[in-house]
């Protein structure tokens, strides 16, 4: 593959800043919906040895392996427009969809969600509409003695109307779901979004309560789940005594029972129920959704005036094909017989107990609830309960056991220590991996078929992980906590920190709709101060669920440490705010722990972590040297002269690594895909059809870029492991002999390369070679820069000045044809600053990319990969060119003294500016000579000078 080709991809792909950074594959669609409403799903493991997919809608179902491009697959259905969860099931074990961002959150199965559109639009389809919000609040309960946590929905009005107060609707999880399921499974915000703009609903607030808070609670010693008769129950209690005044003191709602609703789907609707006709003072609209209660509750069945009197609304919803109809419609015909008036909506297509119902009762009871005359309407147009017939399947306990069947613990926390379980009796080899370790760790198999490791020292650390059964990743599945990832869904396993105690917590708000978040600590009304950048392979989500940064203020403000503060999450950072970047730290405990010191207004310097660069490779010992003047900090490693890090502050003095990097030398060994950094030569750029010929002699070198040599080989700089001649804080002097026959190359070369970081913030790079025999030199550098920071953006709005009134003219294979080309007027024309993504965008119809007149594709946007050939005046050494960010304020000089610079975009991610001799030199007598000879001395000095304005 071409190298060239190979960086776009890893600049594309994004490999770079993570640990846990995964060898880029061939991209593929994992759910393809057909015209015919069949579903095409696709999976690729070349370690399988059978792979199924187990879908809602046609349960579980073997796929085939394409030889040819690797991909399992199958076509199933075809399937009615809606939300369906699926999972993968290979060799046995069941994992998400590794390609797909939404997933199921929940405490135990781990699926991943298919969407299938309709024809006509859903009720919870994303549509153009004004959208709410989603706050994820923290509450201490009295009644557990431990914060418990729960989601809040705002309309879309709720902070441009500051006035407006709103009635509330409590509704609760099902069985094993998290508190999140009725937002990322039910979306009952894209629901009353949708309902409220088509003035189908009343504006509400709705509370998604956790229904289990029973697993924040010391383990139990008994094996018996949790009683099913709720009331005198810690869930109970914290509903009706903790969260509603939570909810009533926060929030400007409507505290009266006209006012409040209560519902859920499966357990959460037996809670609701239960815990609705308990409170017949505090609520007046109940709904259950595939589920039941008690028959006995005092003074509510057997007074059915005064009950019915109570309730503007008792809705029950269950499929005829549920696995607890009998037991739903045995209840209704108990409400029937007592004089309880309720509402009654049965389905019978939509899988039984599942989603789709639990969304499609909820979009039906949302447009009643809070309007009195709708709801009237419907209870008196309520329907007897359905006739029984015998076959109604019920829900018992062999039915839950077969259901809920009881799992192992894991992680299993000790005083310092945790062990990780995970029963895959079929597998023959599993790891466990985790962001804090360089190599996986094994894990061994007990007689019942469960995996288990002990790792020590990190019970007080959060940090994500799973396990690799027989090569394939598996989140675990016994831990409810996993990381929103927009690819694999890592596990995290949570700190073991104490709990806060009886504090006020900030709330944080998501805006869905936007993909941003904004946290408030408590009573803070301040704009943010703080931007936290999310990561390549993270949502805005990550920050928080992994990272805790609400936890990090919360405990910061109660320890008095800081008064009050505010900080925003997204893809890009607010105007004037401090920023740090997750891309900047390869784990998210050194990210935490930076966000704290932001907090506490120390200076936050991303250094990149050294021990992840020790190592010995060919005998030799490698490691990370790093350079700083107190203003600037750069980190070299002696493995390939590799420019890991660069560190300057921008016009808000927010330090961030502007060189596209790895973060440990096992990755740049595994994936240095394009060159990322490191010192290149012996000869930088190419040489055409991978031959010159020197002194009569015609030499043959290794073809690595078509039928071409570039960046000098297989055998270049980038993989020589330099001796350390001498370092310091401002100096790193590196050596090395590249062989004789190298790559075809002749003479003995050996090389000195010294790093050095002046006083002015200038990295100078000063490249010194001697040679045994004739031969040809032209040594550089290749590092990426991005101003903004690495993985932020594209460098499209940097604006570029490059001191050169012609490039080379090249073929489409950059192999110069001897021609040079006046810029001016061209896409090439920077002699004055000018926005790199205003000269891309005149590539377009007829132009000049190679020297040669082609037609652009549609849609495509050129990259830049041309040498340009630099004016000098006659110093020794000259600034040739300067890239700017509007955005950081960053500025980057390049000053050098040779007589050509390769401008390459790549994926237009970051943007290298390679100082050099000509491309192809030795092939062309009419460009500056390459060629040393014994007893002369080659010399080359590049500086990259760092400043803000």
């Amino acid at each position: 593959m071409n190298l060239k080709f190979k960086l776009v991809m890893a600049l594309t792909l994004g490999v770079f800043s993570n640990s846990f950074a995964q060898m880029p594959m061939r991209p593929y669609k994992s759910t393809v919906v057909n015209e015919d409403g069949t579903v095409t799903f696709q999976y690729r493991n070349n370690n399988a040895k059978s792979v199924s997919v187990d879908v809602q809608f046609a349960g579980k179902n073997e796929m085939k392996k394409d030889e040819r491009t690797g991909l399992w697959s199958v076509t199933l259905g075809p399937a009615a427009a809606d939300m369906y969860p699926y999972n993968f099931v290979v060799d046995g074990v069941s994992i998400m969809d590794p390609q797909c961002e939404q997933y199921f959150p929940n405490e135990g199965f781990k699926n991943s969600l298919l969407e299938i559109p309709g024809k006509t639009a859903l009720p919870h389809d994303i549509k153009n509409v004004p959208h709410g919000s989603m706050e994820y609040v923290n509450y201490f309960s009295k009644s557990l003695n431990y914060t418990n946590n729960a989601l809040v929905y705002l309309p879309p009005s709720y902070y441009k109307e500051p006035n407006k107060t709103y009635p509330v609707f409590y509704l609760i999880s099902g069985t094993t779901d998290t508190e999140e399921v009725y937002y990322k499974v039910g979306r009952v915000n894209y629901i009353l979004d949708n309902l409220i703009a088509e003035g189908k609903a009343k504006e509400m607030i709705v509370v998604l309560p956790y229904g289990n808070p029973y697993k924040l609670l010391p383990a139990q010693p008994t094996d018996a789940m949790p009683a099913t008769r709720f009331g005198n129950d810690v869930f109970s209690n914290d509903l009706v005594g903790d969260l509603m005044p939570y909810i009533e003191s926060t929030y400007r709602t409507i505290n009266d029972r006209e006012h409040r609703a209560i519902g859920g789907f499966s357990r959460g609707g037996n809670q609701g129920l239960y815990n609705g006709l308990s409170n017949l003072d505090k609520f007046s609209y109940l709904c259950s959704y595939s589920s039941f209660t008690s028959t006995d509750i005092p003074n509510v069945y057997d007074k059915a005036k005064d009950t019915n009197s109570k309730i503007n609304l008792f809705w029950l919803g269950v499929g005829t094909d549920d696995f607890l109809y009998g037991n739903a419609r045995d209840y209704s015909e108990f409400l029937d017989k007592k004089g309880i008036r309720c509402v009654k909506e049965y389905t019978h297509d939509k899988f039984g107990h599942t989603w789709m119902n639990a969304k499609y009762f909820l979009d039906k009871t949302l447009q009643l609830l809070f309007n009195p005359e709708a709801s009237k309407k419907a209870m008196d147009n309520a329907t007897p309960t359905l006739a029984k017939t015998g076959k109604e399947q019920q829900f018992t306990p062999t039915v839950m056991a077969r259901l809920f069947p009881r799992q192992i613990v894991s992680p299993e926390y000790g005083a310092s220590d945790v062990t990780y379980n995970f029963k895959a009796p079929e597998a023959t080899n599993v790891l466990f991996e985790s962001e804090l370790l360089s190599e996986p760790l094994a894990m061994q198999k007990d007689a019942d078929g469960v995996w288990s490791v002990k790792v020590s020292g990190v019970a007080n650390t959060t940090f994500k992980y799973c396990f690799i059964a027989d090569g394939t990743k598996v989140a675990d599945p016994n831990n409810m906590y996993l990381s929103p990832d927009k690819g694999f869904k890592y596990s995290i396993s949570k700190a073991q920190i104490k709990d806060f105690g009886n504090v006020k917590h900030g709330i944080v708000t998501y805006n869905y709709g936007e993909g941003t978040a904004v946290y408030h600590s408590a009573d803070c009304k301040d704009a943010p101060t703080i931007s936290l950048i999310i990561g390549r392979d993270d949502t805005y989500e990550s920050w928080f669920k992994v990272g805790g940064a609400d936890d990090i203020a919360d405990r910061l403000v109660a320890e008095g440490k800081i008064k009050s503060c505010s900080f925003y999450v997204g893809e890009t950072a607010l105007p004037g705010t401090k920023i740090l970047r997750a891309d900047d730290f390869n784990t998210w405990d050194k990210r935490s722990k930076a966000f704290e010191d932001l907090l506490l207004g120390k200076t936050v310097l991303p250094i990149v972590d050294a021990s992840a660069f020790k190592a010995t490779i060919d005998g030799k010992a490698v490691d990370l040297y790093t350079l700083t003047n107190g203003k600037v900090t750069v980190q070299i490693t002696n493995y390939g002269g590799f420019i890991v890090s660069m560190l300057a502050p921008d016009r808000a003095g927010n330090y961030t690594n502007i060189v596209t990097h790895y973060n440990s030398i096992g990755e740049y060994q595994k994936y240095n895909l394009g060159m990322v950094g490191p010192a290149l030569g012996r000869f930088a750029n190419r040489i055409a059809n991978a031959k010159f010929t020197l002194d009569g002699k015609e030499y043959n070198l290794t073809k690595n870029s078509r039928e071409h040599i570039l960046h000098g080989g297989n055998k270049g700089f980038d993989h020589v492991v330099w001796d350390v001649v001498s370092s310091d804080s401002k100096k790193l002097v590196l050596k090395c002999v590249l062989p004789d026959g190298a790559d075809g190359f002749p003479g003995n070369l050996t090389t000195t390369l010294t790093y050095s970081l002046t006083d002015d913030n200038g990295l100078s790079i000063a490249y010194e070679a001697t040679t045994d025999k004739p031969t040809v030199v032209n040594l550089s550098n290749h590092s990426y820069f991005n101003l903004n920071g690495t993985g932020v953006g594209d460098i499209m709005n940097h604006t570029l000045s490059v001191n050169a009134d012609k490039i080379t003219e090249t073929t489409q294979d950059g192999i110069p044809t001897g021609k040079f080309l006046d810029v001016a007027g061209t896409p090439y024309d920077f002699k004055n600053d000018c926005r790199i993504g205003d000269r891309q965008m005149q590539f377009k119809g007829n132009f000049f990319p190679f020297g040669q007149r082609l037609e652009i594709p549609e849609g495509k946007v050129m990259q830049y990969d041309n040498n340009f050939c630099v004016t000098h005046k006659g110093k020794a050494v000259e600034k040739v060119a300067t890239l700017y960010s509007p955005e950081s304020g960053r500025v980057l000089e390049v000053w050098n003294d040779h007589p050509g610079l390769q401008v390459y975009t790549g994926a237009r991610t970051a943007i290298a500016l390679e100082s050099q001799m000509y491309p192809d030199s030795p092939n062309h007598k009419e460009f500056p000579s390459t060629v040393l000879r014994p007893k002369q001395k080659y010399t080359h000095t590049c500086i990259y000078k760092m400043g803000v304005k």
